[in-house]
């Protein structure tokens, strides 16, 4: 038995440094594309801001040809006054359109949250991918409780990405919410360097660009990695 389990291992490991990884971080928007059939992915890093900070956690796999299901979570959340675990979440990714340079993928998402009932996000991601640089943009709906009822949001991310080197890349964006009364905008832009095909590290940094979204900075660093072959 542990004979088989250490060559299922490295059976999956062989496998894996075939496939390319589909990081979807640190960038606050998404992109249309999943991860291949039949692999699994982890995406985890370290997010801090002024008065807290938390380790988002994402567990992605690809059950089907253009679709993906993924397991969220923030990981320990550290602030001021207390530590405690992340909401966990689920997610469901269907690539619908892949047509030439352009592809459009949905996404739904379920984020239980500690004393509240769920949160549900629905969104489109299109991605344009040209020969010198590539364009991700996320609009969609976040409906949440916030303790009095249900409310939504319209969610935002139009990111940039030029294609500069084969293993080094680079991203800037806008990204933001809006609600009656809240409208927070935020500026974005990070790194990432490609160890392998199957590792990804990153680097970013956000900024609030007016007074709903504060003058916090956001630092992240983390990595994208495929785990292994599940069938």
């Amino acid at each position: 038995m542990r004979k088989f389990i250490l060559m299922f291992f490295a059976f999956s490991i062989i496998n894996t440094a075939q496939v390319a990884v589909n990081p979807t971080r640190p960038s606050a928007s998404d992109n249309a594309f999943t991860t291949a059939q039949g692999y699994s992915e982890i995406e985890f890093g370290f997010s801090s801001t002024k008065n807290n900070w938390t380790l988002p956690l994402l567990l992605k796999f690809g059950m089907l040809q253009n679709f993906e299901l993924g397991f969220s979570m923030n990981g320990l959340v550290n602030s001021i006054n207390n530590t405690e675990i992340g909401n966990p979440g689920l997610q469901l990714k269907y690539r619908f359109l892949d047509k030439g340079r352009l592809s459009i993928a949905l996404v739904g998402k379920t984020e239980f949250i500690k004393n509240l009932d769920p949160a549900y996000t629905f969104y489109a991601v299109p991605s344009i991918v040209a020969e010198a640089f590539q364009v991700d943009a996320t609009f969609g709906i976040k409906i949440a409780d916030d303790g009095f009822g249900y409310n939504s949001s319209f969610i935002h991310v139009v990111s940039l990405s030029p294609n500069i080197d084969e293993k080094f890349g680079m991203f800037a964006e806008i990204f933001g919410e809006m609600t009656t009364n809240f409208n927070p905008i935020y500026l974005d832009g990070g790194i990432s360097y490609k160890l392998s095909n199957s590792f990804v590290v990153d680097t970013s940094i956000s900024y609030g660009l007016n007074d709903d979204a504060g003058k916090d900075i956001t630092f992240q660093i983390g990595f994208t990695s495929l785990i292994f072959k599940l069938f």
